[in-house]
């Protein structure tokens, strides 16, 4: 047994299971309401750590002291460390595509993906069928797409990607099983083809082809 404190900081209350984001953006006002979909994405980090003999300090660290071994927190606490882990996740990388950042909706969060569940919905009070494009073939965007099919909304789905297939790095096998599946609910892939720009209500991409949208998601960084 090693004799020692283990102190766990964020600035969240909570832990998201990022892995199930795709069916937050797809869970309708009627199945659940706010509350009861954060519940299915996030979990108390309070609850997760008790008994554990981890101390949670819900704060955002401000600045760090690595010469006096101090973590600074907004709330004022300092904290003395001999180690010093930095988790503190990834950002959307938007690869300076013009106008992406902008015009589309990412998926890292729980907030993300509320925001994209409202913009679906708030679209499709404005239309009878909607487009939503999806930039990034990967597992989060197949994902999504075959959620928002099998919600059974009026949607026309794309799935753009730059590599030769989707699902990008997984098994020859699981590409071709995905690729049916994806065929069978009609949802277009369009691949070997990059977003070069996003403006509002189309994208372009690198071929120059022009693509509408009512919803834009990105899923590629």
């Amino acid at each position: 047994k090693i004799d020692c404190d283990i102190f766990l900081i964020d600035r969240n209350p909570y832990h998201t299971y990022t892995p199930l984001l795709y069916e937050a953006s797809t869970t309708s006002k009627e199945s659940a309401n706010y509350l009861e979909i954060k519940e299915l994405v996030t979990f108390p980090i309070e609850e997760l750590v008790k008994n554990t003999g981890i101390k949670f300090i819900h704060s955002e660290v401000k600045k760090l002291d690595l010469m006096n071994g101090d973590i600074h927190c907004e709330n004022g606490e300092k904290l003395k460390f001999d180690y010093l882990a930095l988790a503190p996740g990834s950002e959307t990388n938007y690869f300076d595509i013009p106008g992406l950042k902008e015009n589309s909706l990412a998926l890292k969060t729980f907030i993300d993906s509320v925001k994209i569940r409202d913009a679906i919905l708030e679209k499709l009070t404005e239309k009878q069928i909607i487009d939503v494009v999806l930039g990034g073939g990967g597992s989060s965007g197949v994902e999504l797409a075959g959620e928002i099919k099998s919600w059974g909304l009026k949607a026309n789905l794309k799935i753009i990607e730059a590599a030769p297939t989707i699902l990008p790095g997984f098994s020859e096998r699981v590409i071709r099983k995905a690729e049916k599946r994806l065929k069978s609910l009609e949802i277009e892939m369009i691949t070997n083809e990059a977003i070069a720009k996003a403006d509002k209500g189309k994208v372009i991409l690198k071929s120059g082809k022009e693509i509408l949208y009512d919803v834009l998601v990105w899923a590629g960084g």
